[in-house]
């Protein structure tokens, strides 16, 4: 018997949106998906949508090597907080931010220590202080980044 498992794509970049931050073509994408053994990270939603979660294009973009790593990092994180709830948006950044943390030169980038400012400024706006003090300390601890 399969059972179907899900994933949720919600903040993830359809192929389209990916391969623009990349700065190669849809079906480039495609064909590189097996070879790096990504197909797993495609998931079709809907009709014909496909989407890649975000490991998957951070290995493209190190695979591509035309746009710098960083860079690719921010723009996902941007995609998920303009496309994602806040909660959704923060675990697609952890998980961003934990792929660049094991790269062999980690260090934060200007864009992630920004999408991080926006987060934290965004909940200071939406709960009283006491509640954004004990926020920002859990985020904080559970995101380098952030420090």
């Amino acid at each position: 018997m399969t059972v179907a498992t899900f994933r949720p794509v919600e903040g993830w970049m359809n192929l389209s949106q990916a391969a623009e931050v990349l700065l190669v073509e849809d079906t480039t994408i495609s064909r590189n998906l097996d070879k790096l053994g990504l197909a797993g990270e495609l998931e079709q939603v809907g009709g014909h949508e496909k989407r890649l979660s975000p490991t998957a294009i951070l290995r493209l973009a190190q695979h591509f090597k035309k746009v710098a790593l960083s860079e690719v990092a921010g723009a996902i994180v941007d995609h998920a907080e303009s496309n994602a709830s806040p909660a959704r948006a923060s675990q697609i950044e952890a998980e961003v931010q934990k792929f660049i943390d094991a790269q062999p030169d980690a260090k934060p980038t200007p864009k992630l220590q920004e999408a991080h400012a926006r987060f934290l400024a965004k909940a200071k706006a939406l709960v009283s202080d006491e509640t954004y003090r004990e926020l920002e300390a859990v985020y904080r601890a559970t995101h380098p980044a952030a420090r």
